[in-house]
């Protein structure tokens, strides 16, 4: 017998409702269906976890029920405790499929087998439970930013204390980010970590929230001990209730505490979140000096599915807070400055960096023969959330086109996110499903590199992207478009291609010329690889941020 049970509760009350199952049919397979960023809070669990969705559970989605009749699931319990979303549609669900069976735990007091029972109380749980308590959340988060903001201000009056002179007991650097989960600036600060140039300076590290374990337990590894603040309110149920309620005001109580007992020499925080919160907390703890990174454009802040009314307003406001705000390209700060109206004088550069030598003695294996790829066919590879900012449908409309100039090659697509499903549903249309490979997720990124022939990237918004980087670290020639760092990073009829943002036109014929030139591919890849690891190395990176925070001696 296989069971699903769904993620629709607090995480013990899921495993509790597990249990129960289990004991009531031994041997049974029972899978919990969970989003991504909640997926390694069950890692201890001892059930089986299936991935659907990267926040919640897509449960309004046709194709994710579709999936669960096809994995042949004969039972799917629906644990409630903490309200969440889509509920009536699991309703609607219940409804609408006969051939599977469901059974409703509710609140660990009541199991219901009946369709109609069960669509009732999903009914009411959403209406009567859930929607209050989601506008209670909503109105919660308007006030937490005003919170913040407040803070913000009460730190723009407070003086600046400044060290006459630094000296070697005058604290630790402290770097601080928004979270240690999957992600491009996590990556770059846990390989900071790994290199970091030895120094009596000693440096800690504080993650504001959890997301997974997955660089925590890396670092851990290697004995770089990384502490996460969030963790305190969970040591109580008030703590758990202000720290949902109000995530931002209450990790920045927590830090300005845990600065005043650690009394850093310097701050560096990493990620939007971890910037506004950060620099006012540092301020008020007397902090001397105290430093932000840039790590994207500011575009995504206004954007629907991620705009807050008072974003801006927390950049501009923090902005002036820092003695130094680095962006990790040229464009990332100028584009910064604009948007915060921060001084330029404030602003430095200081690009990512690929660790050459990690990355490519990194063992790969045969992704060609794993998709059916013929050794001489051209491939091109892409790699990165599917998201909108992305823009992977404008690269199957440009390899639609290929495909009229009778261009024979295949598209090796790495990654996950909310638009893969339209994203299928468009390759079908075009008519590319022979040609296309979606890849999903991937820990080895090397294997997908050594693959290929050539990297299309064809992004709105972008940082300094470091799978562009770790492409052109393995000789591949590239497209991109001149979004943020993109331009920087390949150097433009030299390692490969750089288009305006959105013209379709010539990402389509620079594709199309390093498709039916290997020589051309060769010479731009080799010189793509040389100049990663002379101009874009993690230890330039790494020299750059310890001089720019005096863990070495500083130069001019």
């Amino acid at each position: 017998m296989r069971i699903l049970v769904l993620a629709t509760a607090s995480v013990s009350a899921v495993v509790r409702a597990g249990g129960r199952i289990e004991d009531e049919h031994p041997g049974a397979d029972i899978v919990i269906a969970v989003p991504e960023v909640e997926q390694w809070k069950f890692g201890d669990s001892g059930f089986e976890t299936w991935t659907l969705g990267e926040e919640w559970l897509p449960l309004a989605d046709d194709e994710v029920w579709a999936e669960v009749l096809n994995r042949g699931f004969d039972l799917v319990l629906i644990p409630l405790g903490t309200p969440r979303q889509a509920l009536l549609f699991v309703a609607r669900r219940v409804a609408s499929t006969p051939q599977m069976r469901f059974e409703l735990d509710f609140y660990s007091l009541l199991r219901c087998h009946g369709r109609t029972l069960i669509r009732l109380l999903l009914v009411f749980h959403t209406l009567v439970v859930f929607a209050p308590i989601g506008i209670g959340l909503r109105l919660s988060r308007a006030a937490d930013g005003a919170f913040v903001i407040g803070v913000q201000v009460l730190a723009r009056l407070v003086s600046r204390r400044k060290e006459a002179g630094r000296n070697e007991d005058a604290g630790p650097i402290c770097h601080v980010i928004t979270s240690l989960g999957t992600g491009g600036a996590q990556r770059q600060l846990v390989d900071y970590l790994r290199r970091a140039t030895p120094s009596p300076v000693p440096l800690v590290t504080i993650a504001l929230f959890e997301y997974n374990e997955l660089f925590v337990d890396d670092l851990e590894d290697e004995g770089i001990d990384v502490e996460i603040l969030y963790r305190t309110c969970r040591a109580s149920r008030l703590g758990h209730l202000l720290g949902r309620a109000f995530p931002y005001s209450t990790v920045l109580f927590l830090l300005w505490r845990r600065l005043r007992l650690l009394r850093p020499r310097c701050t560096y925080s990493w990620l939007f979140t971890a910037n506004v919160v950060t620099a006012p907390a540092a301020r008020l703890a007397g902090v001397s000096e105290v430093m932000s990174s840039i790590r994207n454009l500011s575009v995504w802040k206004s954007w629907p599915e991620y705009r807050h009314w008072w974003y801006r307003s927390a950049d501009r406001l923090s902005a002036p807070l820092n003695d130094v705000i680095v962006g990790n390209a040229q464009a990332v700060a100028d584009d910064f400055a604009i948007w915060s109206g921060v001084a330029e004088s404030s602003l430095r550069v200081i690009h990512n960096g690929v660790d050459g030598d990690r990355f490519l003695a990194a063992p790969a294996s045969d992704v060609r023969c794993q998709l059916g790829i013929p050794e001489e066919m051209p491939v091109a590879l892409t790699l990165g959330r599917l998201a909108h900012e992305k823009n992977h449908a404008m690269l199957l409309r440009c390899c639609a086109e290929l495909v009229r100039r009778d261009r024979d090659f295949r598209v090796v697509i790495v990654g996950h996110g909310e638009l893969e499903q339209e994203l299928r549903v468009l390759c079908s249309d075009l008519g590319l499903e022979r040609l296309v490979h979606f890849a999903g997720k991937t820990d080895e990124p090397q294997s997908f590199y050594r693959s290929a022939d050539l990297f299309v990237l064809s992004s709105t918004i972008e940082g300094m992207p470091n799978s562009l980087m770790e492409a052109q670290l393995f000789g591949l020639p590239a497209v991109t478009t001149r979004s943020g760092g993109s331009g920087e990073v390949v150097d433009d009829g030299w390692t490969g291609f750089v288009v305006e943002v959105g013209d379709e036109e010539a990402f389509v014929d620079r594709m199309d010329r390093l498709l039916r030139d290997p020589k051309l591919r060769s010479e731009m890849g080799r010189r793509a690889q040389g100049r990663m690891r002379s101009e874009f190395s993690i230890e330039e990176m790494v020299a750059a941020i310890d001089r720019l925070t005096g863990r070495t001696a500083r130069s001019g």
